[in-house]
């Protein structure tokens, strides 16, 4: 096994499911080499995967932990072994659930930001976190889908993200700003939103003209985050676009 390996053990291990487009982004130079290496590590059963089927098409393999790999996570975190009976039902759990999109949708920013930084020698990664370990960083007062720390040329920029998929009505994503607000008045982090529409992103800073948080909401649409590192991200009560890396930057 290489250092590799076990990096993506443990990002498996901590996000749960990846394709394998966003392995490449995440670990790999091209999604050649990514399938090669997956190949092996299936046959060592390091790792799982499985797909739904579908009429037209085919849909992307969803890869995840096989037991031996869950069996060297939980070994490498001071974590009780998981028995293979619980350990397959908490496989069954992750394909049959209604989160599942939603999850992989959030890993696949995940991906984007850091191919994105791989590409840039001025921009540096540091920290993505789970939803869980975001939601523990809370101490459970909000429930982030991730949060983040990225640097550029000026200090980090730590951000909290949320992707919206455009199922909740815009008075629910306002009072989830709110909860930021309320509940957590001393982690100063901004509130990153990835949108599914400029329509949407329009009605949300207008729904949000009233309000004045104590951190920095930025917002960008799902087809503007191709690259989320660039000049995209759009912020409550300030003109222009900015780099994610400047988000909090005043002068800017």
């Amino acid at each position: 096994m290489t250092d590799r390996d076990f990096t993506l053990i443990d990002l498996l291990g901590r996000h749960r499911v990846f394709t394998i487009d966003q392995i490449t982004g995440l670990l790999f130079s091209s999604t050649r080499s990514a399938r090669n290496r997956i190949t092996r590590l299936l046959d060592l059963d390091l790792i799982d995967r499985w797909r739904t089927a579908q009429r037209p098409g085919s849909q992307a393999f969803r890869h995840t932990l096989g037991y031996t790999g869950a069996y060297l996570y939980s070994a490498a975190r001071g974590l009780p072994v998981p028995r293979r009976v619980a350990f397959q039902h908490q496989q069954a759990e992750l394909v049959a659930s209604a989160n599942l999109s939603h999850r992989l949708a959030v890993n696949d920013f995940f991906a984007r930001l850091t191919q994105a930084t791989k590409d840039r020698p001025d921009l540096a990664l540091h920290e993505w976190l789970s939803e869980s370990e975001a939601g523990a960083l809370t101490g459970g007062l909000v429930r982030p889908d991730a949060a983040a720390t990225i640097t550029g040329a000026d200090d980090p920029v730590e951000f909290w993200f949320e992707h919206d998929r455009g199922t909740e009505t815009l008075h629910r994503v306002v009072e989830k700003v709110g909860r930021y607000r309320t509940r957590l008045p001393s982690l100063h982090r901004a509130l990153v939103f990835e949108l599914t529409s400029e329509a949407r992103e329009d009605h949300l800073h207008a729904a949000l003209a009233g309000t004045e948080p104590h951190f920095t909401v930025a917002t960008a649409t799902a087809d503007r985050t191709t690259d989320p590192t660039k000049a995209i991200w759009r912020i409550l009560h300030r003109p222009g676009l900015r780099r994610l890396d400047r988000l909090t930057d005043p002068t800017s």
